[in-house]
This record gives structure tokens, C-alpha cells and sequence, in this order.
């Protein structure tokens, strides 16, 4: 799986989980169509258990503005869990999907425990998620998960009797930073108890997938801002390195073979980069396709071009726990913002591990005006909403080119349901977000 090796230095940065938003601010009730999944609005209801802050005597206490906001970073961080309970748990094997983590807490009760130092806290929290579609059964589908009772003791539950290794996680990613995400309560020798954990039941109320919709086909393949090109910015990130037998790399070797037998044609093609070409008499298609390590600033830069240049950007490699294309990476490498052209019509591919909750609102928001609030109108997000494999995404990604740009112009349901058939037992739960307002025809093509 696409699992990040830079991991939780990325994610210190990021404020996946935002308080007091609601649904319809921050996006989360955007439409989206998924072949084998569908998103929803999940609430639910649970207790946070925590050591009193310093100074913290009673109730009143607690709704002292640095105090509350101390226990709402302890909730996010409770919250935050949901990542690894919605893709290691084993209830999830069979009925996998994702939080997006843009969703919104109201603070319902709390108690304090001066003697034993000790509070709690209830609270309700609804957030976007997206679900294989076999979770949504009946008229009203609920989802019960755990969740840690406090989530700052949680990870020291589960240490071995000398304190240094931590028996219910990931082996290699084993530290504190890493726990949210591969937290494992019921792995074999786990000694988290039950009294450390909560039941806890979610309310889903589903967001109707879209029926028919188009990539602007007009627009994409006319004059989009470069001429009679339509250009594709084509990155695939290796897996570990750039030796021979890397994972990433044969998926950059077999995309290439992929697009040729879809009658791409080799312009250049010199050591891990690639220049195709697909010519129509109206319009001339060229992809430069690119073997990187996201992990690097050169990854960064060439992102950088191809979110602002290309009509079709596609990456595919380790998503990096959200890091490698978090929006704030750009300005820490380029010493500037990303800047997208808010009336050009792109697509973004991200096809890595669970990209839906972490490249999709961002980039929305990047293309967001007073005329386009929810930077939908020429923007298309392909997303995954769990782990994405090395050794499928090269046929789902030339699936996507091929369809995008051969002429035939199918509908975007047709696109999805093709990723999805390229291979039905390694899906990614993969999805196309912000196509509700597309064309409802294919265009007027030639």
C-alpha cells in the first residue's frame, strides 16, 4: 500500500480536523460519484476523558477560552483516531472508507474530578466520510467503531512491560507521532483494555451520488490556455527508491507501455522521464510523464508546474500521510503560495493512499472566487478513499488519460465505473469530487 516514509513531520503542520465549521461552509456537502462507494454525513456522539490542565479547579473552569481550546485540540486529536479505525481495524476489512477530517464539534457536557485530577467531556461531531457502498444498509445506516477514551494515554497502553515498543500498532511505524493512524486495539498482544476504549455508533446520512455528469470536454480539449495542446502533467512517485525492481518504478514502466498500446506516441524518452503525444486534427495531446521521489524539493517544483499548467494533472505514489502535496509544502519550498488559475478547467488525479482527505477541500478552495464559492466550476478532484496499491494504479491512471482525451468523451460515471472494473478485488473506493455542476452532454466536440 501507498503508506508514507516521511509520515508525521507532514502531518504537525496540518489542521486536518477544524472546530465549529458546518457542513455547508467548508464543502463537505459536495457531490461526488463513486462506483463502489458513497459519501455521507456522519454524526456521533462520545466522551473525551483527560487530565485537568493546569489551574483547572471546576466546571466554570473549563470555559475559559485557553482551556477550551486546549480540550478542543484534545477532541481533534481523539477524532483523529478515526483514520486508523476506518482503515486497520478489523471490523473495517469487509466495509472500509474514510473521515475526511473537515468536519465541525459542539461541546454538549463536562465534569470535573479535582481530587483525582481528571475531567470529561461530551460532544457531538459530524464530518464528511466516504464508505464502501455495502456500509449503507436500511433507511437509516449507522456505523459502530472504537475510539480511545483519552487519547494522549492511549499510546502508552499499549508499550511493551520495558516502555520501548508498542504492541499494538504498525512494526515499523511505531512511534507516538505515527499512532493515529495504524492504531491496532485488537492486533494479538495488545494490552489495551476495554475500559480504555468506547463503543461508539455513527449516524450516516447519505449524500446522493451524481447520475450523469462530463468533464467540460469543450473547454479541456479547446483552447484551455494552451492553444491546441492539451497538457498532462504525468508524476509517479517510487516507493522507496530509484533502484530497479522499485515498486514505483515499474508502475512508471507500465503506465508508459499502457499509454503506447492506447496509440500514445514516444516523442522523447530518456532516464525517468517521458514525453507521449496523441493527435487529433483538433487538438494535440502531450503528456510528460515523470518518475520522482515526493519526498524531494524537485517533486515539489515540478507539482508546482503542473497544478498551475497542465489541464490534466495526475500524481500517483505514497500519498505521505497528506504531506507530499499539502498545499502549505509549496510555499515552504517555493517561498510562495501555489497558485491555480481560477478560470482555466483542470482535472487533478491524486491517486495515493486516501487522497480524499487530504488534497481535495484544499484544492477546491484554491480555486474558489465570489463568483465560484466552492471552486467547482473548473475544477474536477479524482480522489481514493483508502489505500491504493503500486500495482493497479498504472492501469487506473491510463484508464483515466485514455478516456479523457481519445475522443469518445464519456461521462464521468462511465470513467469511475471503468477505474473501478479495472480491478474489482484492489479497488481504492475511487471517486470523482466536484462534478455536480459539470455538463450534463458530452459537448459539441467536431
Amino acid at each position: 500500500m501507498k503508506i508514507n516514509l516521511i509520515s508525521l513531520l507532514w502531518f504537525v503542520s496540518m489542521a486536518y480536523l477544524s472546530t465549529c465549521k458546518t457542513a455547508s461552509k467548508d464543502g463537505s456537502d459536495l457531490k461526488f460519484y463513486g462506483t463502489d462507494n458513497q459519501s455521507a454525513i456522519m454524526t456521533f456522539d462520545a466522551d473525551l476523558d483527560f487530565e485537568l490542565p493546569r489551574g483547572v479547579k471546576s466546571q466554570v473552569d473549563l470555559s475559559k477560552p485557553d482551556v477550551k481550546s486546549q480540550i478542543l485540540e484534545l477532541i481533534d486529536l481523539q477524532v483523529r483516531h478515526l483514520y486508523g479505525t476506518f482503515s486497520v481495524h478489523d471490523e473495517f476489512r469487509n466495509n472500509p472508507g474514510i473521515v475526511e477530517g473537515k468536519g465541525e464539534t459542539l461541546l454538549r457536557s463536562s465534569s470535573v474530578d479535582p481530587g483525582k485530577g481528571r475531567g470529561r467531556i461530551r460532544y457531538t461531531h459530524k464530518d464528511r466520510v466516504v464508505f464502501k457502498k455495502s456500509v449503507f444498509r436500511g433507511d437509516k445506516p449507522t456505523i459502530k467503531f472504537q475510539l480511545p477514551r483519552d487519547p494522549v494515554a492511549i499510546y502508552s497502553r499499549g508499550l511493551d512491560p520495558d516502555g520501548r515498543f508498542n504492541l499494538c500498532t504498525d512494526e515499523h511505524y511505531n512511534s507516538e507521532g505515527d499512532f493515529w493512524y495504524f492504531w491496532h486495539p485488537t492486533k494479538r498482544g495488545c494490552p489495551i483494555g476495554s475500559g480504555d476504549l468506547q463503543l461508539v455508533t455513527g449516524n450516516l446520512a447519505p449524500i446522493p451520488n451524481t447520475k450523469k455528469t462530463y468533464p467540460d470536454y469543450d473547454k479541456l480539449l479547446g483552447d484551455n490556455g494552451n492553444g491546441k495542446a492539451v497538457k498532462i502533467m504525468y508524476l509517479v512517485g517510487v516507493d522507496e527508491n530509484f533502484k530497479a525492481g522499485d515498486l514505483g518504478s515499474n508502475s512508471y514502466r507500465e503506465a508508459f507501455d499502457l499509454l503506447r498500446q492506447n496509440n500514445f506516441k514516444v516523442k522523447s524518452s530518456i532516464r525517468r522521464r517521458s514525453s507521449l503525444t496523441y493527435s487529433t486534427p483538433d487538438y494535440d495531446v502531450e503528456v510528460d510523464m515523470r518518475l520522482v521521489n515526493p519526498g524531494t524539493d524537485q517533486f515539489v517544483k515540478a507539482a508546482a508546474e503542473g497544478l498551475e499548467t497542465a489541464d490534466i494533472f495526475i500524481y500517483d505514489g505514497h500519498s505521505g500521510l497528506g504531506g507530499y502535496l499539502y498545499v502549505d509544502r509549496f510555499q515552504q519550498v517555493l517561498g510562495r503560495p501555489l497558485n491555480l488559475n481560477k478560470e482555466k478547467s483542470q482535472i487533478f488525479y491524486f491517486n495515493g493512499c486516501s487522497t480524499f482527505a487530504y488534497y481535495n477541500l484544499d484544492y477546491f478552495k484554491l480555486k474558489s472566487s465570489s463568483a465560484d464559492p466552492k471552486g467547482i466550476k473548473f475544477l474536477d478532484v479524482i480522489t481514493t478513499s483508502i489505500g491504493a496499491t503500486f500495482d493497479i494504479g498504472a492501469r487506473h491512471d491510463a484508464v483515466v488519460i485514455t478516456n479523457l482525451v481519445n475522443g469518445s468523451r464519456p461521462s464521468w460515471q462511465t470513467i469511475m465505473d471503468q477505474v473501478y472494473k479495472a480491478d474489482r478485488r484492489q479497488t481504492a473506493l475511487t471517486h470523482v469530487n466536484g462534478d455536480e455542476d459539470n455538463p450534463s452532454t458530452p459537448g459539441l466536440g467536431r
